[in-house]
């Protein structure tokens, strides 16, 4: 009878440890940047059980700064675009079973900052940084305002990278940029050159059926719109008109001249511009 009790006893025991809760697998500190997510994770015995996470003592819910999700024995909690007030301990409660770890936000938000960008006017002008967090929100900055997105302006997001391209840049666009996403801002500044004409066009004489063609030089290369003007009026490029650019060097080339294509021509870059006249010279016939 002793040894049936004792038995007895000793199933119960076993049922007990069983059947009681308790914690197989621990959650473990976390550290991360700002605007970053995180998960601390807890394995228990039991699925099914009622639990309760806690930040400094404080019960937390689900939302969209917490998540919350329990699937079969495993329990994760995920803080969502982290920031600096949100270090400090985490715990999960399990009755009376508890773990707990320590969050620390140790960086910024921001990996690789601005950097300065010199341009030649009308050039395209990219200013590049890399955020913590790729799914981060941030804002654009010039000389502290927002800045006014257009087709000119423009930002990108590709992943971590954020971009600000500006593609015909002006000196109205010289200034102050900033990134700012979360506490963290990184800045940097554009400047603007002016292009200048290094050698201008020269005056032209043909004989009518023969080519002409002007050309000048600028002090930089890739500059966007050019505009070549024949008695105030855009030239369109066509079987009369050949326009080509080659590094800093740009011209225009009128195709079997005749005394109706004497004029003056133009250049025309922004403020900048150069002219020259062409003359056609009849054929002498004999």
């Amino acid at each position: 009878m002793l040894i049936q009790t004792t038995l007895i006893q000793t199933l119960f025991n076993i049922f007990c440890y069983f059947t009681e809760i308790h914690i197989t697998k621990h959650m473990e500190d976390q550290v991360c940047t700002e605007t970053q997510n995180i998960t601390f994770k807890v394995e228990v015995s039991h699925p099914g059980i009622a639990a309760v996470w806690t930040f400094k003592k404080q019960p937390l819910k689900a939302s969209p700064k917490h998540k919350i999700e329990a699937k079969g024995k495993n329990y994760s909690l995920s803080v969502i675009n982290t920031m600096k007030d949100e270090e400090g301990e985490y715990a999960f409660a399990a009755g009376e079973q508890t773990s707990s770890a320590k969050l620390t936000v140790s960086g910024g938000a921001i990996n690789r900052p601005l950097q300065d960008v010199t341009v030649a006017d009308s050039q395209t002008a990219e200013l590049e940084c890399e955020v913590a967090n790729p799914t981060a929100e941030g804002k654009w900055l010039k000389d502290g305002q927002p800045v006014n997105f257009s087709d000119n302006v423009k930002h990108m997001n590709n992943g971590a990278v954020r971009r600000l391209v500006i593609t015909i840049t002006r000196p109205n666009d010289i200034g102050e940029y900033t990134y700012q996403v979360a506490n963290s801002k990184t800045t940097a500044n554009l400047r603007v050159e002016a292009v200048k004409v290094k050698k201008t066009l020269k005056n032209q004489t043909v004989t009518e059926t023969q080519e002409a063609e002007f050309s000048l030089e600028l002090t930089h290369k890739n500059v966007k719109g050019s505009q070549w003007i024949k008695n105030g009026v855009e030239i369109i490029p066509s079987e009369k008109y050949e326009i080509t650019t080659d590094g800093m060097v740009h011209t225009l080339k009128i195709k079997n001249c005749d005394t109706r294509d004497e004029s003056v021509y133009g250049f025309k870059l922004g403020k900048l511009s150069a002219n020259a006249r062409l003359n056609v010279e009849s054929k002498c016939i004999f």
